[in-house]
Protein backbone atom coordinates (compact mmCIF):
# COMPACT_ATOMS: atom_id res chain seq x y z
CA UNK A 1 0.00 0.00 0.00
CA UNK A 2 3.03 2.14 0.67
CA UNK A 3 3.16 2.35 -3.20
CA UNK A 4 0.00 2.85 -4.49
CA UNK A 5 -1.80 4.60 -1.74
CA UNK A 6 -5.32 4.14 -0.47
CA UNK A 7 -6.61 4.89 -3.77
CA UNK A 8 -4.72 2.28 -5.65
CA UNK A 9 -5.57 0.31 -3.05
CA UNK A 10 -9.22 0.53 -3.14
CA UNK A 11 -9.01 0.78 -7.28
CA UNK A 12 -7.11 -2.40 -7.68
CA UNK A 13 -10.14 -4.20 -5.21
CA UNK A 14 -12.71 -2.96 -7.54
CA UNK A 15 -10.26 -4.12 -10.81
CA UNK A 16 -9.87 -7.37 -9.27
CA UNK A 17 -13.78 -8.06 -7.88
CA UNK A 18 -15.24 -6.83 -11.18
CA UNK A 19 -13.11 -9.32 -13.27
CA UNK A 20 -14.18 -12.70 -10.88
CA UNK A 21 -17.54 -11.32 -11.76
CA UNK A 22 -17.50 -10.86 -15.12
CA UNK A 23 -15.33 -14.67 -15.67
CA UNK A 24 -18.31 -16.05 -13.39
CA UNK A 25 -21.00 -14.37 -15.32
CA UNK A 26 -18.84 -15.55 -18.76
CA UNK A 27 -18.97 -19.63 -16.99
CA UNK A 28 -22.31 -19.18 -16.09
CA UNK A 29 -24.03 -17.26 -19.61
CA UNK A 30 -21.78 -17.80 -22.51
CA UNK A 31 -23.30 -20.89 -24.01
CA UNK A 32 -19.61 -22.47 -25.19
CA UNK A 33 -19.30 -22.65 -21.46
CA UNK A 34 -22.74 -22.79 -19.48
CA UNK A 35 -23.91 -26.56 -21.15
CA UNK A 36 -20.79 -28.39 -19.37
CA UNK A 37 -19.41 -25.99 -16.50
CA UNK A 38 -21.13 -24.18 -13.38
CA UNK A 39 -20.30 -22.18 -11.09
CA UNK A 40 -20.10 -23.31 -7.44
CA UNK A 41 -21.60 -20.84 -5.05
CA UNK A 42 -22.29 -17.09 -5.17
CA UNK A 43 -18.32 -15.71 -5.76
CA UNK A 44 -18.15 -12.67 -4.23
CA UNK A 45 -14.63 -11.60 -4.26
CA UNK A 46 -11.68 -12.64 -5.95
CA UNK A 47 -12.04 -16.26 -5.95
CA UNK A 48 -14.66 -18.35 -8.74
CA UNK A 49 -14.34 -21.90 -8.65
CA UNK A 50 -16.81 -24.34 -10.98
CA UNK A 51 -16.76 -27.92 -11.99
CA UNK A 52 -18.24 -29.67 -15.01
CA UNK A 53 -21.63 -31.78 -15.48
CA UNK A 54 -21.01 -33.41 -18.35
CA UNK A 55 -16.74 -33.73 -18.64
CA UNK A 56 -13.85 -34.50 -16.41
CA UNK A 57 -13.03 -30.72 -14.49
CA UNK A 58 -9.29 -32.45 -13.80
CA UNK A 59 -8.77 -33.01 -17.69
CA UNK A 60 -9.91 -29.34 -17.76
CA UNK A 61 -7.33 -28.15 -15.56
CA UNK A 62 -4.46 -30.05 -17.12
CA UNK A 63 -5.31 -28.67 -20.51
CA UNK A 64 -5.73 -24.99 -18.87
CA UNK A 65 -2.39 -25.84 -17.34
CA UNK A 66 -0.98 -26.82 -20.74
CA UNK A 67 -1.67 -23.33 -22.02
CA UNK A 68 -0.25 -21.89 -19.10
CA UNK A 69 -2.77 -20.93 -16.51
CA UNK A 70 -1.93 -21.62 -12.89
CA UNK A 71 -5.66 -22.82 -11.67
CA UNK A 72 -5.96 -25.30 -8.59
CA UNK A 73 -7.99 -28.18 -8.62
CA UNK A 74 -10.63 -29.36 -5.89
CA UNK A 75 -12.09 -32.19 -4.80
CA UNK A 76 -15.20 -32.94 -3.22
CA UNK A 77 -16.90 -31.96 -5.83
CA UNK A 78 -14.08 -31.91 -8.63
CA UNK A 79 -13.64 -28.42 -9.24
CA UNK A 80 -11.21 -26.23 -10.18
CA UNK A 81 -10.57 -22.37 -9.03
CA UNK A 82 -9.30 -19.48 -10.49
CA UNK A 83 -7.78 -16.69 -8.23
CA UNK A 84 -7.77 -13.22 -9.65
CA UNK A 85 -5.05 -10.83 -9.47
CA UNK A 86 -3.99 -8.09 -10.69
CA UNK A 87 -2.48 -9.82 -13.78
CA UNK A 88 -5.63 -11.79 -13.75
CA UNK A 89 -7.71 -8.81 -14.47
CA UNK A 90 -5.49 -7.77 -18.16
CA UNK A 91 -6.17 -11.05 -19.67
CA UNK A 92 -9.16 -12.44 -17.99
CA UNK A 93 -10.74 -12.34 -21.60
CA UNK A 94 -7.87 -14.45 -22.79
CA UNK A 95 -8.73 -17.02 -19.92
CA UNK A 96 -12.53 -17.26 -21.15
CA UNK A 97 -11.05 -18.11 -24.38
CA UNK A 98 -8.74 -20.24 -23.43
CA UNK A 99 -11.16 -21.79 -21.05
CA UNK A 100 -13.98 -22.05 -24.61
CA UNK A 101 -11.16 -23.57 -26.92
CA UNK A 102 -10.04 -26.42 -24.05
CA UNK A 103 -13.62 -27.53 -23.08
CA UNK A 104 -14.51 -27.80 -27.02
CA UNK A 105 -10.90 -30.31 -27.06
CA UNK A 106 -12.48 -32.05 -23.91
CA UNK A 107 -15.61 -32.53 -25.84
CA UNK A 108 -14.20 -33.32 -29.34
CA UNK A 109 -12.23 -36.34 -27.11
CA UNK A 110 -15.23 -37.62 -25.57
CA UNK A 111 -17.34 -38.01 -29.05
CA UNK A 112 -14.09 -39.89 -29.91
CA UNK A 113 -14.42 -42.46 -27.14
CA UNK A 114 -11.95 -40.83 -24.91
CA UNK A 115 -11.81 -38.08 -21.85
CA UNK A 116 -15.69 -38.67 -20.12
CA UNK A 117 -15.99 -38.24 -16.53
CA UNK A 118 -13.23 -41.38 -15.99
CA UNK A 119 -11.31 -39.95 -12.49
CA UNK A 120 -14.24 -38.57 -10.67
CA UNK A 121 -15.49 -42.12 -10.64
CA UNK A 122 -17.76 -42.62 -13.54
CA UNK A 123 -17.52 -44.94 -16.75
CA UNK A 124 -16.73 -42.66 -19.59
CA UNK A 125 -19.49 -42.55 -21.95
Amino acid sequence: MMNVGEDGYVNACHSIVGAAKKIADAIRENPALSNDLEVIGRPLVSVVAFSSKTLDIYDIADAMSAKGWHLNSLQTPPAIHVAVTLPIVKVWEKLIADLEAVVEGEKEKRGQGGGGKGRQGEEPG
